[in-house]
C-alpha cells in the first residue's frame, strides 16, 4: 500500500467512524428527549392528581366543619332542655 491508499483508508476510517459516533449521539438525544417527556407528562399527571386531592381534602375539611358546628348547637339545645327539666324538677 503506498502512502495515498493509506491516506484514503484513514480518511474512510474517520468518516465512518465519524458516521457512527453521530448516529449514537442521535440515539442518545433521543432517549433523553423521550425521557425529558416522560418526565414532563408524570410531572402533569402528578399535579392533576395534587390538585385533586387538594379539592377533596378542602371539601371534606368543609363538610367536617359543617358537622361540628350541628354537632355543637345539637349539645347546646340538649344542654338547654336538660338544664330546664332540671329546673322545672326542682321546682
Amino acid at each position: 500500500m503506498d502512502r495515498s491508499e493509506l491516506q484514503k483508508l484513514k480518511q474512510e476510517l474517520e468518516t465512518r467512524a465519524q458516521r457512527e459516533l453521530d448516529a449514537k449521539l442521535d440515539e442518545v438525544n433521543a432517549y433523553l428527549m423521550e425521557q425529558a417527556r416522560a418526565r414532563d407528562r408524570l410531572d402533569r399527571v402528578r399535579d392533576a392528581n395534587e390538585k385533586e386531592l387538594r379539592k377533596e381534602f378542602e371539601n371534606m375539611r368543609k363538610e367536617l366543619l359543617v358537622c361540628y358546628g350541628n354537632n355543637i348547637n345539637e349539645v347546646k339545645k340538649v344542654k338547654v332542655r336538660l338544664l330546664c327539666a332540671l329546673k322545672l324538677s326542682l321546682i
